[in-house]
């Protein structure tokens, strides 16, 4: 196919196959197509699609990527916060000339401001706070960057290269912080069994302690299916319903592309042939009603210990991220911290269509909560103690710090209870 042809075939699919279909018309392809030339590069082709792409408006879950085989992948080398006109560096690849502490200043002689008015598309919207995501595909397109290094005084202009290893990964793990107290840490759900995995060498331990910390920042997603293991932690003890399930209450587009390229990648991701019957059997029904947004319920038979869960989490934790926060703030045990997650559960269940080296994720399924006006887009999944982000967090971990502090204030407060108590005894 060449680039017009690719380029009419992404517009056929968010006309009748994505679940945007419903809601989103998105810009005229006219003016887009008529900017495809012949001679153009492939990334300059995958930037043109990804600008057509943005009239959707769309937070996550929709994008179009040149990632061709044996060739340097455009990954971004760091994350990074719009705070006070400037994109700070909070995490960076290895094989990157920037550092965490570094300040972007400037990209191609623009001030951040100036590129931020520029560029208001690509942000959909969002708080500076939440458009880190964005800040680092954008800045892929610069072709300089002016950065004041960490500790000098003094800023150097430097081009903006994509990064070969990517950022260092974060590990799943469990470790003690205290007598009574729990760290774990989950960098997604995006491999199978991998909460499992995690809990079985550890349960003795999770029944023992009093709290438990859960950092989901900047937690990838995947299968939401993944951390169902958890129920027995966060909840109360007892037998009880809960309304988990009222955010995943969808409609599906089962269209004849969408099954056939959703079997693929489940296949790839491992599932057996039995899992993947649905797609078979409403393959080509297009849209079809799961669950119901005002009931969702699901009996939960919770555990005594731990006694409270604090999740850790921020704009970065999405997709099934968004899904694990939302979930587990049914639980009365339950404290979130931290800032509101990414939100891009409005549309979700991507399929993934190839054309050569390029690659197209849309969705296909729609939340039924944008028929009452609660979608997520631009929200989030609200925490219940927010700590906007500050240069402080490059320095010490605000977010855990504030989770310990509630646990010494609880464990203070047990303590004067009992005393209370041994009195009125005496």
């Amino acid at each position: 196919m060449n680039y017009t042809e690719i380029f009419d075939d992404v517009v056929e699919i968010m006309k009748h196959d994505s679940a945007t279909c419903k809601d989103i018309p998105g810009g005229d392809p006219a003016p887009f197509r008529e900017r495809i030339t012949a001679d153009m590069t492939d990334d300059a082709f995958a930037e043109l699609v990804g600008d057509y792409l943005l009239t959707f408006q769309l937070t996550g879950h929709l994008s179009f990527h040149n990632l061709p085989e044996g060739k340097l992948k455009r990954i971004p080398p760091v994350t990074v916060q719009r705070y006070d006109g400037a994109l700070y560096v909070t995490r960076a690849a290895e094989d990157s000339d920037f550092s965490p502490g570094d300040r972007i200043i400037a990209m191609d002689g623009m001030t951040i401001d100036d590129a931020a008015k520029k560029y208001e598309l690509v942000f959909v919207g969002e708080l500076p706070e939440r458009q880190g995501m964005s800040w680092r595909f954008l800045l892929l397109r610069a072709k300089t960057v002016t950065v004041i290094k960490k500790g000098d005084i003094v800023s150097t202009e430097m081009p903006f290269l994509p990064s070969a290893t990517g950022l260092p990964k974060r590990e799943y793990e469990i470790r003690q912080l205290s007598s009574d107290t729990l760290l774990m840490t989950l960098p997604g759900f995006d491999k199978l069994h991998c909460v499992e995995d995690l809990i079985k060498p550890n349960r003795r331990a999770l029944w023992r302690c009093r709290y438990l910390v859960i950092d989901a920042r900047g937690n990838v997603g995947g299968n939401s299916g993944e951390y169902h293991c958890l129920y027995p932690y966060c909840f109360p003890k007892g037998k009880r319903s809960y309304p988990v399930y009222a955010s995943f209450a969808c409609e599906t587009n089962y269209t004849e592309q969408n099954c056939d390229l959703k079997r693929v990648i489940l296949k790839d991701y491992g599932l057996k042939e039995d899992l993947l019957r649905e797609y078979s059997e409403k393959r080509g029904q297009g849209f079809v009603t799961e669950g119901d947004s005002k009931k969702g319920n699901r009996v939960i038979r919770g555990r005594t210990r731990p006694k409270k869960v604090l999740i850790l989490t921020d704009e970065i934790c999405g997709s099934s991220g968004d899904g694990f926060v939302a979930e587990m703030k049914c639980s009365p045990k339950v404290t979130v911290i931290g800032r509101a997650t990414a939100g891009i559960n409005d549309y979700t269940d991507v399929c993934i269509k190839k054309y050569g080296d390029f690659s197209f994720m849309y969705p296909m399924k729609r939340s039924l909560l944008l028929d009452r006006g609660e979608g997520q887009a631009r929200k989030g999944v609200p925490v219940d103690i927010h700590i906007p982000w500050t240069p402080e967090h490059l320095e010490r971990d605000v977010e855990l710090e504030t989770a310990l502090r509630l646990i010494k204030e609880d464990r203070n407060t047990k303590s004067r209870v009992k005393a209370r108590g041994k009195e009125r005894c005496i």
